[in-house]
């Protein structure tokens, strides 16, 4: 959480005072019913309020551009070869069409989750 907020006040220190949530993607912390953890942190949501929501797609645009001019952003290579460009922001998810799944995951037999409650900064 620390390095994930320490990486957003780098890209956009103009958000630094703002409040904000912070929480576990819902592929984090799956764990055997015994403890044994299988996955930990796979991600992270920092959720930030706007006083315009239409204006979410353009501050969406800058928070990427700012991670590249900061030198984090960087080109995966998919399984079919193709170049994806990832930073430290997924930009797909401020897409209208994209639903934002945190609620948690829904284990299996055997398996449960152990997730943080959302924190409030």
């Amino acid at each position: 959480m620390d390095e994930a907020l320490s990486t957003l006040n780098k890209i956009c220190p103009e958000m630094s005072n703002a409040p904000k949530i912070w929480y576990p993607s819902s592929s984090s912390f799956i764990c055997r019913e015994d403890g044994t953890q299988l996955t930990g942190l796979r991600g992270q949501r920092i959720y930030v309020p706007v006083d315009d929501a239409r204006e979410t797609p353009r501050l969406a645009k800058a928070l990427w551009m700012r991670s590249w001019a900061l030198g984090l952003g960087y080109i995966r290579i998919g399984l079919s070869g193709q170049k994806l460009k990832r930073s430290a922001f997924d930009d797909a998810v401020y897409q209208p069409s994209r639903l934002d799944f945190d609620a948690g995951a829904s284990t299996g037999t055997g398996l449960i989750q152990k997730r943080c409650d959302p924190v409030v900064i």
